[in-house]
């Protein structure tokens, strides 16, 4: 009698809309300060607004995060050679997110 056992790890989603249809390629890290911002486009979704005015679109912002207009701090990698249907910023892959000046993450 076999016996068989799966595991299935919780990995983050690929993304194919690299070239040729594969996985993404990740660009250059990015640390910044911004804001928050609920985007009336498209259904409405989350975006951050940089201090310096850069538009960051994070494919997954943290539900506790969600609030219009709460100050973060964001490290996060730029997602290269893909484009969002919202087309409203630079798509960004969350690393670490915090409330600005504070050290909850």
């Amino acid at each position: 009698m076999a016996v068989l056992l799966l595991v299935a790890g919780a990995a983050a989603p690929t993304l194919s809309n690299g070239p040729e249809g594969g996985p993404l390629e990740p660009g250059p890290r990015v640390a910044f300060q911004g804001r928050v911002v609920h985007v009336e486009l498209e259904g409405g979704f989350w975006g951050i607004l940089s201090k310096d005015g850069q538009r960051f679109d994070p494919i997954a912002l943290p539900p506790r995060f969600q609030r219009d207009g709460l100050e973060v701090e964001v490290t996060a990698i730029v997602l290269r050679d893909t484009v969002s249907i919202r087309m409203w910023g630079q798509l960004i892959r969350i690393l670490n997110i915090r409330e600005a000046g504070t050290g909850n993450h």
